[in-house]
């Protein structure tokens, strides 16, 4: 399904992910951005220049009630995101903020209930839930494909330093958890929702940031994740989503992935006759069947899914998609789980489960 009006963005920010997001943007034939602003004319000129931009402004507030705009797309830091989506949300103006959402849970509900209030769309940048393989497992999910979620465990690390980027060990700005290790437990808040108790372990650089983030999320029913988050050591960053019926493998990178395998699982079968009782071919018969099964059960089954271009169209669509139906939250990234996912990084930061690093 595609959106049938043509909406105008306008982009508010000019660094990466307002680059990302507008070459993303660019990419589909009914959407266009008309106006990009930032806190900088010249950078904002230059912005608009570089991605064929009609109009530009040097504050954000121009964007925002500019009649040239449909929607706003919030890409600025972190900090500043309650400001703008408020602002824009009393203007009447249909949202899409990057993550993460806001610096606190506390935030995040803040621009939620105006959002409902004044019964403007607004949702959040999560990016990797609109990436087509994973639209398909959430698929297979619900269908009951691996059975009843029981534990989620994924991992986002990459090797920066404070002069490979500085934003990222920016305490205000960045740190593990916000910018990497929501995607870890965006993952676990999907499918297994809010935890009751969060159990992270945090390792914070001389700058104040988090650099290093670890820990489980332990819910009432028994189900357990696991996420970890680094911005200056690379990890694996892959993700297993585990169900009582199989299991799902997500490759790396886990935040916009292209493959993924799933494995079945069963309860085997009561044993009906001893093997020494069965006879010599029987036996043979019985041995090579088990041998298969465990080869197919080890094998799993691969899942793949391409996008086009840098992947970050899909939540856009998303955005048009909702509007043309008349909604004001997407069910895909609903506010509430913004708001969840902020609460488990306020209680990891919070935690008292500290230690200092060199790094």
């Amino acid at each position: 399904m595609s959106s049938s009006k043509n909406y105008r963005w306008g982009v508010l920010g000019t660094g990466y992910a307002a680059r990302e997001f507008t070459s993303g943007l660019q990419s589909l034939e009914n959407a266009t951005v008309t106006a990009v602003g930032s806190e900088s004319s010249e950078r904002a000129s230059n912005f608009a220049k570089s991605h064929s931009i009609e109009t530009s402004f040097g504050t954000y507030d121009e964007v925002i009630h500019s009649d040239s705009v449909d929607i706003v797309y919030v890409g600025t830091v972190a900090p500043l995101h309650r400001k703008l989506c408020l602002q824009a949300i009393e203007a009447g103006k249909p949202v899409l903020c990057e993550k993460p959402f806001a610096m606190s849970a506390a935030e995040a509900s803040e621009i939620a209930a105006l959002a409902k209030a004044k019964s403007v769309f607004c949702m959040e940048a999560m990016w990797s839930r609109f990436i087509p393989l994973m639209v398909d497992i959430r698929s297979r999910i619900r269908s009951g494909e691996i059975g009843e979620i029981v534990s989620v465990a994924a991992d986002f690390g990459l090797r920066q330093t404070p002069l490979s980027n500085p934003r990222l060990f920016h305490p205000e700005q960045g740190g593990a958890l916000r910018d990497l290790g929501v995607y870890p437990i965006s993952l676990a808040v999907e499918y297994l929702g809010m935890p009751d108790d969060v159990r992270i372990t945090c390792a914070f650089g001389q700058g104040g940031a988090d650099v290093r983030a670890g820990g489980s999320l332990h819910y009432q029913t028994g189900a357990i994740a696991t996420v970890m988050a680094d911005i200056s050591a690379a990890t694996p960053t892959v993700a297993t989503i585990i169900g009582t019926e199989g299991f799902i493998e997500i490759q790396s990178p886990m935040y916009r992935p292209t493959r993924a395998k799933i494995t079945h699982t069963s309860i085997p079968g009561p044993a009906t006759q001893s093997s020494k009782s069965r006879s010599g071919v029987s036996a043979r018969v019985h041995h090579v069947a088990s041998a298969v099964k465990r080869q197919l059960l080890k094998s799993g089954k691969s899942l793949a899914a391409g996008y086009r271009g840098n992947g970050y169209q899909y939540q856009a669509r998303e955005v048009m998609e909702c509007l043309d139906r008349g909604l004001t939250e997407s069910s895909t990234m609903p506010l509430s789980q913004s708001i969840e996912i902020l609460k488990v990084i306020d209680l990891g930061l919070l935690s008292k489960n500290k230690t200092p690093t060199d790094e």
